[in-house]
């Protein structure tokens, strides 16, 4: 008796195993999607400046004989800003690509090396990542345009000349992405990370080994 008991029983058990499998499955999803929203909001939202990010470097401190410039996105969404740095006699243009979240007055220390060294130079940052602060970022769907309108610009200022680029981070991704649609970058380095802190001893840093390869590789596309 006890043993019919038992298995009239069984099939609710495996309704209750099954129901309970199920909750805790979308409960498993819930977790994850709302682990996802909450990676993908702290990645895009708008930056939020504090008062010390109006006070770095210029090209003034540096001695750069640089404009400060504005130009279109590919599709004039809108402008994007930049440091343009003209070299006399220069046959070459370099486009400095900043990385996530980063402004362009950061990468004037390798801009110098790069105009003295005899380049035309265009640092910019990315809509969103650096001072204009008031959109959110994209990580790439926006950031092609800029990168393609700067590009473009650079044609527009020095257009007999050839056009390269260093990237750093995100924005060699981005480069890499804006190079298969766009065939005027003739060399293409990319950097994961580098500090742009001057260094104490060029022995013990790789910024100067950055240097070298950058010109390196610039060497072999033949930009100059």
């Amino acid at each position: 008796m006890l043993f019919l008991q038992n298995l009239k029983s069984f099939p609710l058990s495996i309704k209750r195993i099954l129901f309970g499998s199920l909750s805790g499955g979308i409960g498993i999803l819930g977790l994850l999607l709302a682990g996802a929203l909450f990676v993908v909001e702290t990645l895009t939202r708008p930056k939020k400046l504090n008062p010390f990010d109006h006070y770095t470097f210029s090209p003034y401190e540096l001695g750069l004989p640089a404009e400060e410039v504005t130009f279109p996105s590919l599709h004039g969404d809108h402008n994007v800003s930049g440091y343009y740095i003209a070299c006399p006699g220069a046959t070459s243009t370099l486009l400095v690509c900043p990385g996530y979240r980063s402004r362009m007055a950061e990468y004037l220390g390798i801009g110098v090396h790069l105009w003295r060294a005899g380049y035309n130079v265009l640092v910019f940052e990315y809509y969103g990542h650096g001072i204009a602060v008031s959109t959110r970022v994209t990580l790439g769907y926006r950031e092609i345009n800029d990168f393609l309108g700067a590009v473009a610009y650079a044609k527009e200022r020095a257009p007999q000349t050839h056009l390269g680029a260093l990237s750093y981070s995100m924005g060699a991704a981005v480069a890499i992405m804006s190079s298969a649609r766009n065939t005027d970058i003739e060399a293409l380095q990319k950097m994961l990370h580098c500090s742009m802190r001057q260094p104490k001893s060029r022995k013990n840093s790789g910024f100067y080994l950055m240097l070298i390869i950058v010109v390196h590789t610039l060497k072999i596309a033949k930009l100059t």
